[in-house]
């Protein structure tokens, strides 16, 4: 049986404008060893963004800015969205699987594969929770995240 924790919440907004480049807008680090080979990364988050035909792309990854994709989402004429992704370890902290990278919700069925990592969760990772806004006058907020550890061995 595994164990739950919140290893990071925040409530506090960080808004990303004025750039074209995939920014960091703000990363957790998940110490090394924390899920264990059969646990999981379950990371959250709720964002706004302006409601216009240019496309903001939101990501989330493991590994920092250059990481495994584990969320890409590029809306357009929406204004808020929420993502929620389980990142699971495949029996080893070396090779994680969650669910599509490209689905609004992360949640349900899916017609693309599943996404796959190969990240070291053996030593410390970096969540990195990313947006680009398709033009500088686009804005994209974080308004919340949070980062679950369910440890498993």
């Amino acid at each position: 049986m595994g164990t739950w924790y919140c290893l990071h919440a925040s409530g506090t907004a960080v808004n990303l404008t004025d750039t074209t480049d995939e920014t960091v807008m703000r990363s957790v680090t998940v110490p090394g060893g924390a899920p264990g080979i059969h646990g999981c990364v379950l990371v959250w988050a709720l964002w706004s963004y302006t409601n216009s035909a240019t496309a903001k792309t939101i990501r989330v990854r493991s590994g920092g800015l250059t990481g495994d994709i584990i969320v890409e989402i590029a809306p357009t004429t929406t204004a808020t969205i929420i993502t929620t992704r389980v990142i699971g370890m495949a029996g080893s902290l070396t090779s994680q699987v969650s669910f599509q990278a490209s689905d609004a919700d992360g949640i349900g069925t899916g017609s693309s594969g599943v996404t796959t990592g190969g990240q070291d969760y053996g030593a410390d990772v970096v969540i990195a929770f990313t947006g680009q806004p398709g033009s500088t006058s686009a804005n994209i907020n974080l308004l919340r995240s949070e980062v679950w550890i369910l440890h498993a061995a």
